[in-house]
Order: C-alpha cells, then sequence, then structure tokens
C-alpha cells in the first residue's frame, strides 16, 4: 500500500503545475474516487489539518492522507511522491531558467497556464463547499472568518480561533 501511495503522489505531482491548491482536486479524484483509499470526510479532514498548519498544503496533504492509509511509512511514501517531481522540475528550471524565459513560446505558454490553475483552485475551492457542514453555527464561523480574511486578520489567527469557537460551540452543545 505504501508503494501505491508513492506512486499515486508521484503521479499526481508529475502531472499538476500551479502549486498545491491547484493539486487538491487531483488528490481528492485518485485516494477518495478511484483508489477508494480515504472516504470523502477522511480526505477533507486532511485538507483541513493540511491548511491549518505552516508548510506547502500539498505536502502536508499527502502527509496527512499517507499517515491515515498507511501509519507513517504511509505518510512517508506519500510525501516523498509528492516531493520528488517538483524537487526535479526545480532543479531542471533553475538549470536552464535564465537560458529559456526570455524565449517568447515560454512567455506564452506561462501566460495559458496561469489561468488554468487559477480554474483549479476555483474548482477545488467549489468541491470542498460543497462537502462542508455550513450548518448551525458553523455559517457564523465561516462568516465571521471571511470578514476577518478580508480586514487583513493573519490567517493563523483565524484558524486558531476558529478551531477553539469550534470546541467550545461543541461544550456547549453537550449542556
Amino acid at each position: 500500500m505504501a508503494v501505491k501511495l508513492f506512486l499515486v503522489f508521484l503521479k499526481i505531482g508529475a502531472f499538476t503545475l500551479g502549486g498545491g491548491y491547484a493539486m487538491l482536486p487531483l488528490i481528492e479524484r485518485e485516494l477518495v474516487e478511484n483508489q477508494k483509499m480515504l472516504s470523502r470526510e477522511e480526505y477533507y479532514d486532511s485538507v483541513a489539518m493540511a491548511t491549518s498548519l505552516p508548510g506547502a498544503i500539498a505536502i502536508n496533504c499527502s502527509i496527512f492522507a499517507g499517515y491515515k492509509v498507511r501509519g507513517l511509512s504511509g505518510a512517508l511514501a506519500a510525501a516523498l511522491g509528492s516531493i520528488l517531481p517538483a524537487f526535479a522540475a526545480i532543479i531542471a528550471v533553475a538549470a536552464f531558467f535564465d537560458d529559456v524565459s526570455s524565449l517568447e513560446p515560454v512567455r506564452l505558454a506561462f501566460k495559458g497556464i496561469r489561468p488554468t490553475i487559477v480554474v483549479m483552485i476555483i474548482y477545488a475551492l467549489v468541491n470542498m463547499t460543497k462537502n462542508t457542514d455550513f450548518s448551525g453555527n458553523r455559517k457564523y464561523i465561516a462568516a465571521v472568518a471571511l470578514g476577518l480574511l478580508m480586514l487583513g486578520v493573519s490567517s493563523f489567527y483565524i484558524i486558531i480561533a476558529a478551531a477553539l469557537s469550534g470546541l467550545m460551540l461543541k461544550r456547549l452543545e453537550r449542556r
């Protein structure tokens, strides 16, 4: 199973441009729909944890998902699979970037890639929104979080406040 996780994340990492958020729809499709390694809820819990911690979201998500599927060996396999393609690409680009970045086809390719990446991020957002429970007080937590983001409050503080709010509301519900 660890080898399978490695290969899944190697494939995702090799064929995704645009960083971690652009990888989320592919990770979901592979782990939840195609491989059935995780339930949708487990996947979204992994994404929530991955976005709550410092570091690259794709690597964080791969570690959480890999750990959920196969423990420590799964986390290591998934992380290595998601890191290797980016590492190889960075080395290759660094070696040739100065030579090719001024070429017109390269500039045009990047102009085509950018809007596609935005669409992939929006797609991930829409999927997460459809699969997130906004019932009860959760909708107020989300609304306050959005307002605070728009006011420029650090996402670090918003995530901590949201986590504490969720814990506090759960405790109040039990009473």
